[in-house]
C-alpha cells in the first residue's frame, strides 16, 4: 500500500552469500510490476469473454503447429467431429483430414495451401463424416496463418462450426 492509498505489486529478488560470516552481503532488487499484472488480468478477462462467445456460438477452435502437424482442439471441436474430447486437447492434423469427406478433401487441402502461400484467411465450407456415427455434416472452417519475422509460416489458428442446418435450407 502506497502513501497515497494506491496499491502496487512489487517483485522482490535477493541474492545473499552462502554462509553468514563477516562480509556477508544481501542484494535486493524490487521492481514495480503493477501494470504488468493489470495487463495480464485484462488479457485473461478478454480470453474468457472470447471463449464464452465461441462456445455459445457452437464453434470449435483449433491450433495447428505446421512443423509437427500436432494440434490442440477445443472440446467443442472434438464433439463437432464426433469424437470424445481429450482433456489436454491434443491431436493432429491427420485426424482432422481423416474426417473430411473424400469428395471434399482436395478442395480443403487446396484452400489450406492457397491461404498459407498468400497469407490470406483460410475459409472453406466442406463436408465431414462424423467419427461416431459416420453421418455426413457440412462445416465451415476458418483459419489464420502466423508467420515468423522471416516470413515463414509456422502455425495456424482457427475455428470450425457445423453449418449443416444452414446448408440444407
Amino acid at each position: 500500500l502506497c502513501a497515497d492509498g494506491s496499491e502496487k505489486t512489487i517483485s522482490v529478488s535477493n541474492i545473499s552469500s552462502q554462509v553468514p560470516i563477516p562480509g556477508w552481503y544481501l542484494w535486493e532488487t524490487s521492481i514495480d510490476i503493477t501494470e504488468m499484472k493489470r495487463a495480464k488480468e485484462r488479457l485473461l478477462e478478454s480470453n474468457e469473454r472470447i471463449s464464452l462467445a465461441v462456445e455459445c456460438a457452437g464453434m470449435g477452435t483449433w491450433d495447428l503447429d505446421l512443423a509437427s502437424g500436432n494440434a490442440i482442439w477445443s472440446e467443442n471441436h472434438f464433439r463437432i467431429l464426433g469424437y470424445e474430447p481429450r482433456p489436454d486437447g491434443r491431436t493432429d492434423f491427420e485426424t482432422f483430414l481423416s474426417r473430411v469427406h473424400p469428395d471434399d478433401l482436395e478442395l480443403v487441402l487446396a484452400e489450406f495451401e492457397h491461404a498459407r502461400t498468400t497469407s490470406s484467411l483460410y475459409a472453406v465450407e466442406h463436408r465431414i463424416l462424423r467419427a461416431d456415427t459416420g453421418e455426413v455434416r457440412w462445416l465451415m472452417s476458418f483459419g489464420r496463418f502466423l508467420s515468423d519475422p522471416s516470413g515463414r509460416t509456422y502455425r495456424v489458428l482457427g475455428v470450425i462450426f457445423d453449418s449443416n442446418e444452414k446448408k440444407l435450407l
